[in-house]
């Protein structure tokens, strides 16, 4: 495990959840993160860029281990004197669609780091955060997307606050 990378404060998670499988290809260095047996985050450096990939099916939900992912990387890219940006991207199921509804009414919804907590370390970054969309970006995926210094989007991209309409 990379020291760069930590258990939750929560306590949810232990060290031996998770596991970082670093190599090295061609002055590429490519990081998966796994948690509980599934990588919710990959993190690649190409050309002084750290690539941080959400990967949490179906929608790129952000629940409490893809959040503290995204702050280990977050850390890890900004203490990395080779990386010169940082750049969020999602995966063929889109950016993200925003909170885990699995962790709703459970202590991961509100564990730390919370999505405040993230949307903070993406703005204090010493590095510009850029968000590359494509797909759904909801709720709060678009709200981790506005905290970056940057957004780049595809055509037929979905941006929405959905609930705006609840309540």
């Amino acid at each position: 495990m990379s020291d760069s990378l930590r258990a939750p404060a929560s306590g949810i998670l232990s060290k031996a959840d998770v596991r970082c499988y670093i190599t090295d290809t061609g002055g590429t260095q490519f990081c998966i993160v796994e948690l509980n047996g599934m990588s919710k985050l990959s993190f690649e450096v190409k050309d002084c860029i750290a690539v941080l990939g959400l990967n949490n099916p179906p929608v790129n939900s952000l629940g409490v281990e893809l959040r503290d992912a995204l702050v280990a990387a977050l850390a890890r890219a900004n203490a990395d004197p080779d990386v010169a940006a940082i750049l969020l991207i999602g995966s063929e199921a889109g950016f993200s669609g925003g909170a885990d509804i699995r962790e709703f009414g459970t202590p991961k919804a509100i564990a730390h780091p919370n999505l405040r907590t993230v949307i903070s370390e993406i703005e204090d970054s010493k590095k510009p955060v850029i968000a590359a969309i494509g797909g759904v970006c909801m709720g709060g995926g678009l709200e981790l997307a506005m905290a970056c210094d940057y957004r780049v989007g595809v055509p037929g991209g979905r941006i929405a606050l959905p609930e705006v309409k609840l309540g």
